[in-house]
Protein backbone atom coordinates (compact mmCIF):
# COMPACT_ATOMS: atom_id res chain seq x y z
CA UNK A 1 0.00 0.00 0.00
CA UNK A 2 1.27 3.47 -0.87
CA UNK A 3 1.09 6.02 1.93
CA UNK A 4 -0.80 9.24 1.14
CA UNK A 5 1.55 12.06 0.28
CA UNK A 6 0.55 14.25 3.23
CA UNK A 7 1.04 11.34 5.61
CA UNK A 8 4.58 10.88 4.30
CA UNK A 9 5.36 14.57 4.84
CA UNK A 10 3.92 14.33 8.34
CA UNK A 11 6.30 11.48 9.12
CA UNK A 12 9.20 13.60 7.90
CA UNK A 13 8.27 16.46 10.21
CA UNK A 14 7.92 14.13 13.20
CA UNK A 15 11.28 12.50 12.50
CA UNK A 16 13.02 15.87 12.39
CA UNK A 17 11.38 17.17 15.56
CA UNK A 18 12.12 13.96 17.46
CA UNK A 19 15.77 14.04 16.56
CA UNK A 20 16.07 17.74 17.38
CA UNK A 21 14.62 17.17 20.84
CA UNK A 22 16.50 13.98 21.63
CA UNK A 23 19.85 15.62 21.15
CA UNK A 24 19.05 18.07 23.98
CA UNK A 25 17.94 15.62 26.68
CA UNK A 26 20.66 15.00 29.32
CA UNK A 27 19.52 11.46 30.12
CA UNK A 28 22.93 10.21 31.20
CA UNK A 29 23.21 12.73 34.01
CA UNK A 30 20.77 10.72 36.14
CA UNK A 31 23.54 8.13 36.64
CA UNK A 32 25.56 10.48 38.88
CA UNK A 33 25.32 8.55 42.14
CA UNK A 34 23.96 5.16 41.08
CA UNK A 35 26.38 2.40 42.16
CA UNK A 36 29.21 4.90 42.62
CA UNK A 37 32.33 3.48 44.31
CA UNK A 38 34.76 6.39 44.75
CA UNK A 39 34.18 10.10 44.23
CA UNK A 40 36.83 12.53 42.99
CA UNK A 41 36.46 16.28 42.48
CA UNK A 42 38.62 18.28 40.08
CA UNK A 43 38.52 22.08 39.76
CA UNK A 44 40.85 22.95 36.90
CA UNK A 45 42.47 21.60 33.76
CA UNK A 46 45.87 22.03 35.42
CA UNK A 47 44.85 19.65 38.20
CA UNK A 48 43.33 17.16 35.76
CA UNK A 49 46.40 17.22 33.53
CA UNK A 50 48.68 16.54 36.49
CA UNK A 51 46.46 13.72 37.73
CA UNK A 52 45.35 15.52 40.90
CA UNK A 53 42.05 16.33 42.58
CA UNK A 54 40.98 19.78 43.82
CA UNK A 55 43.02 19.38 47.01
CA UNK A 56 46.20 18.40 45.20
CA UNK A 57 45.98 14.69 46.03
CA UNK A 58 46.83 12.29 43.23
CA UNK A 59 43.94 10.56 41.49
CA UNK A 60 44.08 6.74 41.20
CA UNK A 61 47.06 5.57 39.15
CA UNK A 62 48.69 8.99 38.96
CA UNK A 63 51.95 9.90 40.63
CA UNK A 64 54.79 12.42 40.41
CA UNK A 65 55.98 12.37 36.81
CA UNK A 66 53.09 10.15 35.70
CA UNK A 67 49.75 12.01 35.48
CA UNK A 68 47.82 9.14 33.81
CA UNK A 69 44.65 8.22 35.69
CA UNK A 70 43.26 4.72 36.31
CA UNK A 71 39.59 4.25 37.20
CA UNK A 72 37.70 1.21 38.45
CA UNK A 73 34.08 0.15 38.22
CA UNK A 74 31.72 2.78 39.61
CA UNK A 75 34.35 5.49 40.09
CA UNK A 76 33.21 9.07 39.48
CA UNK A 77 35.23 12.16 38.58
CA UNK A 78 33.32 15.45 38.86
CA UNK A 79 34.73 18.36 36.84
CA UNK A 80 33.76 21.67 38.44
CA UNK A 81 31.99 24.19 36.23
CA UNK A 82 32.11 27.94 36.59
CA UNK A 83 35.89 28.05 36.36
CA UNK A 84 38.24 28.65 33.46
CA UNK A 85 39.12 25.28 31.97
CA UNK A 86 42.13 25.21 29.68
CA UNK A 87 43.08 22.31 27.46
CA UNK A 88 42.89 18.73 28.73
CA UNK A 89 45.83 16.45 27.96
CA UNK A 90 45.87 13.14 29.79
CA UNK A 91 45.28 9.40 29.50
CA UNK A 92 42.47 7.81 31.50
CA UNK A 93 42.44 4.02 31.70
CA UNK A 94 39.53 1.86 32.81
CA UNK A 95 40.68 -1.20 34.75
CA UNK A 96 37.40 -3.13 34.95
CA UNK A 97 36.03 -6.26 33.31
CA UNK A 98 33.62 -6.16 30.36
CA UNK A 99 30.74 -7.09 32.66
CA UNK A 100 31.57 -4.27 35.08
CA UNK A 101 31.97 -1.82 32.17
CA UNK A 102 28.44 -2.56 31.01
CA UNK A 103 26.74 -2.61 34.40
CA UNK A 104 28.65 0.07 36.32
CA UNK A 105 31.24 2.01 34.28
CA UNK A 106 33.50 4.76 35.56
CA UNK A 107 32.13 8.21 34.65
CA UNK A 108 33.81 11.59 34.16
CA UNK A 109 31.14 14.29 34.46
CA UNK A 110 31.02 17.96 33.53
CA UNK A 111 29.33 19.73 36.43
CA UNK A 112 28.15 23.11 37.60
CA UNK A 113 29.98 25.04 40.31
CA UNK A 114 28.36 22.82 42.97
CA UNK A 115 29.62 19.60 41.38
CA UNK A 116 26.17 18.67 40.11
CA UNK A 117 26.45 16.89 36.72
CA UNK A 118 25.36 19.41 34.10
CA UNK A 119 25.52 19.21 30.32
CA UNK A 120 27.80 22.04 29.19
CA UNK A 121 28.81 22.82 32.76
CA UNK A 122 32.48 22.71 31.78
CA UNK A 123 33.69 24.59 28.71
CA UNK A 124 37.21 23.74 27.59
CA UNK A 125 39.18 26.58 25.98
CA UNK A 126 42.57 25.07 25.20
CA UNK A 127 44.24 22.39 23.08
CA UNK A 128 43.32 18.84 24.00
CA UNK A 129 44.58 15.30 23.64
CA UNK A 130 42.32 13.02 25.66
CA UNK A 131 43.03 9.29 25.50
CA UNK A 132 40.46 6.87 26.87
CA UNK A 133 42.14 3.48 27.25
CA UNK A 134 41.31 0.15 28.80
CA UNK A 135 37.67 -0.64 29.50
CA UNK A 136 34.48 1.03 30.68
CA UNK A 137 34.84 4.83 30.84
CA UNK A 138 32.03 7.33 30.19
CA UNK A 139 33.08 10.89 29.29
CA UNK A 140 30.05 13.18 29.52
CA UNK A 141 28.79 16.73 29.25
CA UNK A 142 31.90 18.74 28.29
CA UNK A 143 31.80 21.53 25.68
CA UNK A 144 34.87 22.25 23.58
CA UNK A 145 34.63 25.81 22.28
CA UNK A 146 36.44 27.66 19.49
CA UNK A 147 39.48 28.28 21.71
CA UNK A 148 39.97 24.56 22.22
CA UNK A 149 41.33 22.31 19.48
CA UNK A 150 43.56 19.35 18.70
CA UNK A 151 47.04 19.26 20.21
CA UNK A 152 49.74 18.88 17.60
CA UNK A 153 50.49 15.38 16.27
CA UNK A 154 53.53 14.92 14.08
CA UNK A 155 55.65 17.59 12.43
CA UNK A 156 53.12 19.94 10.85
CA UNK A 157 50.05 21.79 12.05
CA UNK A 158 48.16 22.62 8.86
CA UNK A 159 45.59 20.54 7.01
CA UNK A 160 47.61 18.07 4.96
CA UNK A 161 47.10 14.40 5.75
CA UNK A 162 50.72 13.33 5.20
CA UNK A 163 51.53 13.59 8.89
CA UNK A 164 50.33 12.50 12.30
CA UNK A 165 46.57 12.55 12.82
CA UNK A 166 45.52 14.72 15.77
CA UNK A 167 42.32 14.44 17.84
CA UNK A 168 40.48 15.93 20.78
CA UNK A 169 39.23 12.59 22.14
CA UNK A 170 40.66 9.20 21.21
CA UNK A 171 39.11 5.88 22.13
CA UNK A 172 42.39 4.04 22.01
CA UNK A 173 43.40 0.84 20.25
CA UNK A 174 42.48 -2.10 22.43
CA UNK A 175 39.88 -0.11 24.37
CA UNK A 176 36.43 -1.58 25.10
CA UNK A 177 32.98 -0.38 26.10
CA UNK A 178 33.63 3.37 26.17
CA UNK A 179 30.89 6.02 25.94
CA UNK A 180 31.16 9.65 24.83
CA UNK A 181 27.88 11.36 25.69
CA UNK A 182 26.46 14.90 25.53
CA UNK A 183 29.77 16.34 24.33
CA UNK A 184 29.70 19.46 22.14
CA UNK A 185 32.40 20.33 19.61
CA UNK A 186 31.87 23.97 18.63
CA UNK A 187 34.23 25.37 15.96
CA UNK A 188 37.14 23.85 17.87
CA UNK A 189 40.53 25.39 17.06
CA UNK A 190 39.20 28.43 15.24
CA UNK A 191 40.15 30.96 17.95
CA UNK A 192 43.06 29.14 19.58
CA UNK A 193 46.24 31.23 19.59
CA UNK A 194 48.76 28.51 20.45
CA UNK A 195 49.68 28.47 16.78
CA UNK A 196 52.70 26.19 17.09
CA UNK A 197 50.58 23.38 18.56
CA UNK A 198 47.08 23.97 17.15
CA UNK A 199 46.76 21.07 14.68
CA UNK A 200 44.35 21.33 11.77
CA UNK A 201 44.45 17.78 10.47
CA UNK A 202 42.69 15.03 12.38
CA UNK A 203 39.33 14.00 13.79
CA UNK A 204 37.73 15.57 16.80
CA UNK A 205 36.75 12.06 17.81
CA UNK A 206 39.02 9.16 16.79
CA UNK A 207 37.59 5.71 17.52
CA UNK A 208 39.38 2.37 17.68
CA UNK A 209 38.65 -0.63 19.85
CA UNK A 210 35.42 -2.50 20.57
CA UNK A 211 31.78 -1.78 21.48
CA UNK A 212 31.94 2.00 21.95
CA UNK A 213 28.95 4.36 22.00
CA UNK A 214 28.86 7.97 20.79
CA UNK A 215 25.55 9.54 21.75
CA UNK A 216 23.76 12.89 22.13
CA UNK A 217 26.81 14.77 20.87
CA UNK A 218 26.96 17.85 18.67
CA UNK A 219 29.60 19.00 16.19
CA UNK A 220 29.77 22.10 14.00
CA UNK A 221 32.37 24.33 12.41
CA UNK A 222 35.16 22.17 10.96
CA UNK A 223 35.48 24.75 8.20
CA UNK A 224 37.67 25.54 5.24
CA UNK A 225 39.21 29.02 5.43
CA UNK A 226 39.72 30.54 1.95
CA UNK A 227 42.11 33.11 3.42
CA UNK A 228 44.73 30.44 4.16
CA UNK A 229 46.20 30.97 0.71
CA UNK A 230 47.11 34.51 1.73
CA UNK A 231 48.83 33.47 4.97
CA UNK A 232 52.52 32.63 4.61
CA UNK A 233 52.87 31.21 8.14
CA UNK A 234 51.55 27.65 7.92
CA UNK A 235 50.87 27.55 11.66
CA UNK A 236 48.26 30.30 11.11
CA UNK A 237 46.20 28.29 8.61
CA UNK A 238 42.68 27.71 9.93
CA UNK A 239 41.16 25.07 7.64
CA UNK A 240 40.36 21.85 9.53
CA UNK A 241 40.52 18.74 7.34
CA UNK A 242 39.75 15.05 7.95
CA UNK A 243 36.53 13.38 9.06
CA UNK A 244 34.78 14.76 12.15
CA UNK A 245 34.46 11.21 13.50
CA UNK A 246 36.87 8.57 12.23
CA UNK A 247 36.53 4.86 13.02
CA UNK A 248 39.53 2.63 12.34
CA UNK A 249 41.16 -0.37 14.00
CA UNK A 250 44.62 -1.37 15.12
CA UNK A 251 45.77 -4.62 13.55
CA UNK A 252 48.13 -5.28 16.44
CA UNK A 253 45.93 -4.32 19.42
CA UNK A 254 42.29 -4.63 18.37
CA UNK A 255 41.78 -8.39 18.55
CA UNK A 256 38.10 -7.56 19.06
CA UNK A 257 36.94 -4.49 17.19
CA UNK A 258 33.99 -2.61 15.80
CA UNK A 259 30.36 -2.99 16.88
CA UNK A 260 30.29 0.72 17.74
CA UNK A 261 27.13 2.84 17.79
CA UNK A 262 26.76 6.52 16.84
CA UNK A 263 23.27 7.64 17.82
CA UNK A 264 21.17 10.74 18.50
CA UNK A 265 23.92 13.14 17.47
CA UNK A 266 23.63 16.43 15.60
CA UNK A 267 26.16 17.23 12.88
CA UNK A 268 25.78 20.87 11.95
CA UNK A 269 27.30 23.17 9.38
CA UNK A 270 30.73 22.48 7.94
CA UNK A 271 31.94 24.79 5.17
CA UNK A 272 34.29 23.06 2.76
CA UNK A 273 36.13 23.94 -0.47
CA UNK A 274 34.68 23.52 -3.90
CA UNK A 275 36.10 20.96 -6.29
CA UNK A 276 39.40 22.40 -7.53
CA UNK A 277 38.94 25.48 -5.35
CA UNK A 278 41.59 28.02 -6.38
CA UNK A 279 41.71 29.31 -2.80
CA UNK A 280 43.22 26.09 -1.43
CA UNK A 281 46.78 26.76 -0.30
CA UNK A 282 49.77 24.50 -0.80
CA UNK A 283 50.21 22.60 2.48
CA UNK A 284 53.22 22.89 4.74
CA UNK A 285 54.51 19.47 3.62
CA UNK A 286 54.17 20.43 -0.04
CA UNK A 287 50.82 18.74 -0.73
CA UNK A 288 49.14 20.47 -3.65
CA UNK A 289 45.64 21.98 -3.64
CA UNK A 290 44.42 19.24 -5.99
CA UNK A 291 45.05 16.72 -3.18
CA UNK A 292 43.38 18.79 -0.48
CA UNK A 293 39.83 19.37 -1.74
CA UNK A 294 38.85 15.83 -0.63
CA UNK A 295 38.84 14.34 2.87
CA UNK A 296 36.25 16.54 4.63
CA UNK A 297 33.65 13.89 5.56
CA UNK A 298 31.46 13.98 8.65
CA UNK A 299 31.86 10.28 9.46
CA UNK A 300 34.37 7.86 7.94
CA UNK A 301 34.18 4.18 8.88
CA UNK A 302 37.34 2.45 7.72
CA UNK A 303 39.65 3.22 4.83
CA UNK A 304 41.05 1.37 1.83
CA UNK A 305 43.03 -0.89 4.16
CA UNK A 306 39.83 -2.16 5.80
CA UNK A 307 37.65 -2.90 2.76
CA UNK A 308 37.35 -6.58 3.64
CA UNK A 309 37.00 -6.04 7.42
CA UNK A 310 33.62 -6.43 9.17
CA UNK A 311 33.28 -3.33 11.38
CA UNK A 312 29.58 -3.83 12.24
CA UNK A 313 29.09 -0.15 13.14
CA UNK A 314 25.56 1.25 13.55
CA UNK A 315 24.85 4.92 12.73
CA UNK A 316 21.29 5.68 13.79
CA UNK A 317 18.87 8.49 14.70
CA UNK A 318 21.32 11.29 13.84
CA UNK A 319 20.74 14.59 12.06
CA UNK A 320 23.09 15.86 9.34
CA UNK A 321 22.16 19.47 8.60
CA UNK A 322 24.47 21.44 6.27
CA UNK A 323 27.11 18.97 7.43
CA UNK A 324 28.81 19.49 4.08
CA UNK A 325 28.27 23.00 2.78
CA UNK A 326 30.09 24.86 0.03
CA UNK A 327 32.00 27.71 1.66
CA UNK A 328 30.13 30.32 -0.38
CA UNK A 329 26.80 28.58 0.15
CA UNK A 330 25.79 28.70 -3.51
CA UNK A 331 23.17 26.11 -4.56
CA UNK A 332 25.15 25.21 -7.69
CA UNK A 333 28.52 24.75 -5.94
CA UNK A 334 30.14 21.37 -6.43
CA UNK A 335 32.27 20.59 -3.38
CA UNK A 336 35.42 18.54 -3.62
CA UNK A 337 34.14 16.21 -0.88
CA UNK A 338 30.98 14.38 -2.05
CA UNK A 339 30.60 12.09 0.99
CA UNK A 340 28.76 13.09 4.16
CA UNK A 341 29.27 9.56 5.47
CA UNK A 342 32.07 7.53 3.90
CA UNK A 343 31.80 3.78 4.32
CA UNK A 344 35.05 1.90 3.72
CA UNK A 345 34.49 -1.35 5.60
CA UNK A 346 31.90 -4.12 5.75
CA UNK A 347 28.59 -4.90 7.46
CA UNK A 348 27.76 -1.42 8.75
CA UNK A 349 24.21 -0.14 9.23
CA UNK A 350 22.90 3.40 8.62
CA UNK A 351 19.32 3.71 9.79
CA UNK A 352 16.72 6.30 10.81
CA UNK A 353 18.98 9.29 10.17
CA UNK A 354 17.86 12.61 8.69
CA UNK A 355 20.03 14.31 6.05
CA UNK A 356 19.00 17.91 5.38
CA UNK A 357 20.37 20.06 2.56
CA UNK A 358 23.95 18.80 2.74
CA UNK A 359 26.29 18.88 -0.26
CA UNK A 360 26.97 15.19 -0.59
CA UNK A 361 25.70 11.66 -0.14
CA UNK A 362 25.69 8.73 2.20
CA UNK A 363 28.37 6.84 0.30
CA UNK A 364 29.10 3.14 0.48
CA UNK A 365 32.46 3.85 -1.12
CA UNK A 366 34.11 0.50 -0.35
CA UNK A 367 33.11 -2.63 1.53
CA UNK A 368 30.23 -5.10 1.33
CA UNK A 369 26.95 -6.12 3.00
CA UNK A 370 25.95 -2.75 4.44
CA UNK A 371 22.38 -1.71 5.25
CA UNK A 372 20.89 1.73 4.55
CA UNK A 373 17.42 1.69 6.05
CA UNK A 374 14.67 4.13 6.98
CA UNK A 375 16.61 7.37 6.45
CA UNK A 376 15.24 10.73 5.28
CA UNK A 377 17.08 12.69 2.59
CA UNK A 378 15.56 16.18 2.35
CA UNK A 379 16.85 18.77 -0.11
CA UNK A 380 15.72 22.27 0.74
CA UNK A 381 14.84 21.40 4.32
CA UNK A 382 15.72 23.57 7.29
CA UNK A 383 14.88 23.89 10.98
CA UNK A 384 12.68 26.75 12.10
CA UNK A 385 12.92 28.46 15.51
CA UNK A 386 10.78 25.78 17.19
CA UNK A 387 12.84 22.90 15.84
CA UNK A 388 10.41 21.79 13.13
CA UNK A 389 11.61 20.93 9.64
CA UNK A 390 10.35 23.32 6.99
CA UNK A 391 10.95 22.74 3.30
CA UNK A 392 11.57 26.35 2.29
CA UNK A 393 15.35 26.69 2.22
CA UNK A 394 16.97 27.05 -1.21
CA UNK A 395 17.85 23.61 -2.56
CA UNK A 396 21.37 22.93 -3.72
CA UNK A 397 21.88 20.87 -6.87
CA UNK A 398 24.64 18.76 -5.35
CA UNK A 399 22.90 17.03 -2.50
CA UNK A 400 22.57 13.35 -3.23
CA UNK A 401 20.99 10.43 -1.46
CA UNK A 402 22.74 7.06 -1.42
CA UNK A 403 25.75 6.23 -3.59
CA UNK A 404 26.87 2.61 -3.49
CA UNK A 405 29.79 0.45 -4.57
CA UNK A 406 30.54 -3.06 -3.35
CA UNK A 407 28.71 -6.33 -2.92
CA UNK A 408 25.39 -7.25 -1.30
CA UNK A 409 24.18 -3.95 0.13
CA UNK A 410 20.56 -3.42 1.20
CA UNK A 411 18.97 0.01 0.55
CA UNK A 412 15.45 -0.11 1.94
CA UNK A 413 12.53 2.02 3.12
CA UNK A 414 14.31 5.36 2.70
CA UNK A 415 12.59 8.62 1.75
CA UNK A 416 14.19 10.90 -0.85
CA UNK A 417 12.65 14.36 -1.31
CA UNK A 418 13.55 16.75 -4.13
CA UNK A 419 17.11 15.49 -4.64
CA UNK A 420 17.89 17.59 -7.70
CA UNK A 421 20.88 15.84 -9.33
CA UNK A 422 20.07 14.64 -12.85
CA UNK A 423 23.06 12.65 -14.07
CA UNK A 424 26.04 12.84 -11.70
CA UNK A 425 26.95 11.10 -8.45
CA UNK A 426 24.63 13.53 -6.65
CA UNK A 427 21.45 11.70 -7.69
CA UNK A 428 18.94 10.33 -5.20
CA UNK A 429 20.26 6.81 -5.82
CA UNK A 430 23.55 6.06 -7.55
CA UNK A 431 24.80 2.52 -8.12
CA UNK A 432 28.34 2.54 -9.46
CA UNK A 433 30.03 0.37 -12.02
CA UNK A 434 33.65 -0.36 -11.26
CA UNK A 435 36.65 -2.64 -11.24
CA UNK A 436 35.04 -5.80 -9.85
CA UNK A 437 33.97 -8.58 -12.22
CA UNK A 438 30.61 -9.97 -10.98
CA UNK A 439 31.61 -13.43 -12.18
CA UNK A 440 34.79 -13.59 -10.11
CA UNK A 441 35.45 -14.64 -6.52
CA UNK A 442 36.73 -11.13 -5.87
CA UNK A 443 33.24 -9.74 -6.41
CA UNK A 444 31.89 -11.95 -3.63
CA UNK A 445 34.43 -10.82 -1.06
CA UNK A 446 35.54 -7.48 -2.58
CA UNK A 447 39.03 -7.62 -1.11
CA UNK A 448 41.23 -4.64 -0.39
CA UNK A 449 41.41 -2.98 -3.78
CA UNK A 450 42.98 0.26 -2.61
CA UNK A 451 41.45 3.31 -4.24
CA UNK A 452 39.61 1.34 -6.95
CA UNK A 453 35.85 1.61 -7.35
CA UNK A 454 34.24 -1.78 -6.81
CA UNK A 455 31.17 -2.60 -8.85
CA UNK A 456 27.82 -2.40 -7.04
CA UNK A 457 26.90 -6.07 -7.38
CA UNK A 458 23.74 -7.72 -6.03
CA UNK A 459 22.33 -4.60 -4.38
CA UNK A 460 18.80 -4.97 -2.97
CA UNK A 461 16.81 -1.76 -3.38
CA UNK A 462 13.29 -2.09 -2.01
CA UNK A 463 10.48 -0.11 -0.39
CA UNK A 464 11.99 3.33 -1.05
CA UNK A 465 10.07 6.50 -1.88
CA UNK A 466 11.45 9.06 -4.36
CA UNK A 467 9.48 12.33 -4.53
CA UNK A 468 10.41 14.87 -7.23
CA UNK A 469 13.99 13.64 -7.53
CA UNK A 470 16.05 14.57 -10.58
CA UNK A 471 17.29 11.07 -11.33
CA UNK A 472 17.55 7.52 -10.06
CA UNK A 473 20.90 6.38 -11.42
CA UNK A 474 20.96 2.60 -11.78
CA UNK A 475 24.50 2.60 -13.12
CA UNK A 476 27.03 5.39 -12.96
CA UNK A 477 30.27 4.72 -14.85
CA UNK A 478 33.51 4.34 -12.97
CA UNK A 479 35.75 7.35 -13.57
CA UNK A 480 38.98 5.66 -12.47
CA UNK A 481 41.53 6.04 -15.25
CA UNK A 482 43.13 2.82 -16.48
CA UNK A 483 40.79 0.47 -14.61
CA UNK A 484 38.56 -2.02 -16.42
CA UNK A 485 34.94 -1.12 -15.80
CA UNK A 486 32.33 -3.82 -15.20
CA UNK A 487 28.62 -3.12 -15.35
CA UNK A 488 26.44 -3.20 -12.26
CA UNK A 489 25.16 -6.73 -11.80
CA UNK A 490 22.36 -8.49 -9.94
CA UNK A 491 20.37 -5.43 -8.75
CA UNK A 492 17.03 -6.32 -7.14
CA UNK A 493 14.77 -3.25 -7.52
CA UNK A 494 11.48 -4.01 -5.76
CA UNK A 495 8.39 -2.20 -4.44
CA UNK A 496 9.74 1.33 -4.86
CA UNK A 497 7.70 4.47 -5.54
CA UNK A 498 9.03 7.12 -7.93
CA UNK A 499 6.66 10.09 -8.08
CA UNK A 500 6.67 13.50 -9.76
CA UNK A 501 4.14 16.08 -8.62
CA UNK A 502 4.84 18.33 -11.62
CA UNK A 503 7.20 18.77 -14.54
CA UNK A 504 10.50 19.77 -12.90
CA UNK A 505 12.76 18.86 -15.80
CA UNK A 506 13.86 15.59 -14.19
CA UNK A 507 15.52 12.85 -16.22
CA UNK A 508 14.00 10.02 -14.17
CA UNK A 509 15.50 6.52 -14.27
CA UNK A 510 18.88 6.45 -15.99
CA UNK A 511 21.78 4.06 -16.49
CA UNK A 512 24.35 2.86 -18.96
CA UNK A 513 23.50 1.87 -22.51
CA UNK A 514 24.06 -1.47 -24.26
CA UNK A 515 26.37 -2.07 -27.23
CA UNK A 516 23.81 -0.62 -29.64
CA UNK A 517 23.45 2.59 -27.64
CA UNK A 518 19.98 1.78 -26.25
CA UNK A 519 19.06 1.78 -22.55
CA UNK A 520 20.17 -1.49 -21.05
CA UNK A 521 17.67 -3.60 -19.08
CA UNK A 522 18.88 -4.61 -15.62
CA UNK A 523 17.64 -8.13 -16.43
CA UNK A 524 20.48 -8.38 -18.95
CA UNK A 525 22.86 -8.16 -16.01
CA UNK A 526 21.35 -10.54 -13.49
CA UNK A 527 18.87 -8.03 -12.04
CA UNK A 528 15.11 -7.97 -11.52
CA UNK A 529 12.52 -5.22 -11.10
CA UNK A 530 9.13 -6.01 -9.54
CA UNK A 531 6.30 -4.16 -7.84
CA UNK A 532 7.55 -0.66 -8.59
CA UNK A 533 5.18 2.27 -9.21
CA UNK A 534 6.61 5.06 -11.34
CA UNK A 535 4.47 8.09 -12.19
CA UNK A 536 4.92 11.38 -13.97
CA UNK A 537 2.42 13.29 -16.07
CA UNK A 538 5.41 14.18 -18.25
CA UNK A 539 6.74 11.10 -20.06
CA UNK A 540 10.23 12.61 -20.24
CA UNK A 541 10.52 12.34 -16.45
CA UNK A 542 10.07 8.57 -16.60
CA UNK A 543 13.50 8.38 -18.17
CA UNK A 544 14.45 4.87 -19.26
CA UNK A 545 12.24 3.14 -16.69
CA UNK A 546 10.34 1.08 -19.26
CA UNK A 547 13.48 -0.18 -21.00
CA UNK A 548 15.40 -0.82 -17.80
CA UNK A 549 12.64 -2.31 -15.60
CA UNK A 550 9.94 -3.53 -17.98
CA UNK A 551 6.18 -3.21 -17.57
CA UNK A 552 5.14 -6.79 -16.87
CA UNK A 553 5.73 -6.62 -13.10
CA UNK A 554 5.79 -2.83 -12.68
CA UNK A 555 3.43 0.10 -13.13
CA UNK A 556 5.06 2.84 -15.21
CA UNK A 557 2.49 5.45 -16.13
CA UNK A 558 1.74 9.04 -17.13
CA UNK A 559 -2.00 8.73 -16.51
CA UNK A 560 -2.77 6.83 -13.31
CA UNK A 561 -1.87 8.97 -10.30
CA UNK A 562 -0.53 6.73 -7.49
CA UNK A 563 -2.01 8.79 -4.66
CA UNK A 564 -5.20 10.13 -6.23
CA UNK A 565 -6.16 7.83 -9.14
CA UNK A 566 -8.92 10.26 -10.15
CA UNK A 567 -6.28 12.90 -10.97
CA UNK A 568 -5.28 12.17 -14.57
Amino acid sequence: MILPFLRILHLIFLAGIRQFLLRTIPVLMTMATVNATSFYYVDTAAHFNSGKDKDGAYLPGASAGNPAITLGSGDRIYLKGGTNWGGIINTITGSMTDAQAQSNPAIIYACNSSYTPTVGGVTVAGLCQIDLAGTGIVFAGVTFNSSSGMYKAGTYTDYSGNDGSAYIISLDAGSRYMTVSHVKFDHCGLANTDYANNDHYGSWLYVQGYRHTIQYCEASGRDFDPNDINVADYTRHNSIRDATIKIYKSDSLDTNYGYHTIRYCYFGERKIPESGDVRLAVAQDGSLPADLSNGWETIRIGNSSFVDVDFNVTVEHNVFYHSLQAYDGLPSSDTGEPEVCSNKSRRNTYRYNTFINSYGTLTLRQGDYCVVQGNYFLAGGAYDASGQIILTEARNDNMGGVRAFGFGHIISNNYFYKIAGNSTIHTALCLGSGATDPGSTASLINGSNGAAYETANYTQVFGNTFIDCGAINMEHPDSTVGVTTYKVNGTQFTNNLIYYSSNIGATGVIGNTNSSGSPDSISNHGGTARGNYIYSASSAQLGDAVAMFGTINNTITTTIHPIHPCLQ
